[in-house]
């Protein structure tokens, strides 16, 4: 059996359990049996009923309880395999399962040496990290780079989107939380500024989205402003978009493989390295760190969203250029990894 160790709450959002999701799905569809370990009881909110899980410990129960926990489970099953997706896990956690499960773990801020059979890093700035001095590869096998991006079924698809020659339909999108409420400012802006009569305003909201109540007031007061909420055909919704407006994440890869110009801004320190990845060519535009600046961060993203439904040159480079990053292949690429050292006996 494979098992997913993620969490997900309004916090860390969504985004670990959602990958680990699409990661899952298509290991079911070739055959294998699926198990999520939670401890945060708000993560079951977000998994999808299809897939199994169990609660490991209470939630106030300390490291080395949920660690023996997770081992009395892995030790029931012949070879497991053990997918570890959440900035809490470090190497020293990590070893206590070495010898009972076979490995795997996403890495994003190369800040130690894992333990693990395997590690993936999709995104396109891993160039920028030593990986290859610091594994040794016949240990451990480094799935790097945009051909393993973990891509939802949805977005896995070779339609290039042509764009309107007018701005019609402008989307937000912020993930699974949004704690520094960029939705609903944003949204207020547009009220403000009345673009809401030049512009259709969506916004998918996320689960754990603090500001619900109040932007479906913003969608029943003003025209042109509509609400989604803990959708499951983004792809769709973006399709349906002439621009983007969107915090950095995996998202970014999302719709790269539909196709829509997108401004883009950091929320956390660890979406900090995809600025140079999406910037350094024009595929998508900067709006700045929120973290640090968010009063700037609008104003930037309200001067590019002018610029860009003025023109639809640029917006036709983006596009192009979006479907040159990534073949929406990764999470194929990612279950046969999975497959290949689940094959191999322990000794």
């Amino acid at each position: 059996m494979i098992y997913f160790r993620t969490d997900a709450n309004e916090k860390i959002a969504t985004g670990h359990v959602m990958r680990c999701m699409t990661i899952a799905f298509q290991l079911q569809k070739m055959g294998e049996k699926i198990k999520f370990l939670f401890r945060d009881q708000s993560s079951v909110e977000v998994l999808d009923a299809k897939l199994d899980y169990e609660m490991i410990c209470p939630k106030d129960c300390n490291l080395l309880g949920e660690v023996e926990n997770i081992k009395k489970i892995l030790r029931e099953d012949e070879n497991p395999v053990l997918v570890f997706d959440s900035y809490q896990f470090n190497a020293e956690y990590m070893q206590n399962f070495n010898g009972i499960a076979k490995l795997i773990t996403f890495d994003d801020m190369f800040v130690e040496k894992f333990p693990v059979d395997i590690l993936i890093n999709y995104n396109l700035y891993y160039t920028i990290f030593d990986y290859d001095k610091r594994y040794n590869t016949q240990h451990t096998r480094l799935l790097l780079g945009g051909n393993y991006v973990p891509l939802r079924k949805e977005f896995q698809n070779d339609v290039v989107n042509v764009p309107n020659k007018n701005v019609n339909k402008i989307l937000i999108i912020c993930g699974g939380g949004d704690q520094y409420h960029m939705i609903l400012s944003l949204i207020k802006s547009f009220c403000e500024r009345k673009l809401y009569q030049k512009f259709e305003i969506m916004a998918v909201a996320g689960i754990f989205n603090p500001d619900l109540e109040n932007l479906y007031q913003l969608e029943q007061k003003f025209p042109n402003i509509k609400i989604y909420e803990n959708v499951h055909n983004l792809a769709d919704i973006m399709r349906t978009a002439d621009i983007m407006v969107s915090a950095a994440g995996t998202v970014l890869y999302e719709v790269c493989c539909v196709g829509v110009p997108t401004i883009f801004f950091s929320v956390a320190e660890n979406q900090d390295n995809d600025v140079k990845s999406f910037i350094v060519d024009q595929t998508m535009y900067f709006a700045g760190n929120v973290r640090t600046q968010k009063e700037q961060v609008i104003n930037n993203i309200f001067y590019r969203i002018q610029e860009l439904s003025k023109d639809y040159e640029m917006r036709c480079k983006m596009i192009n250029k979006m479907k040159q990053k990534i073949d929406g292949k990764g999470t194929e690429r990612i279950a046969e990894a999975i497959l290949g050292i689940e094959k191999i006996k322990f000794s």
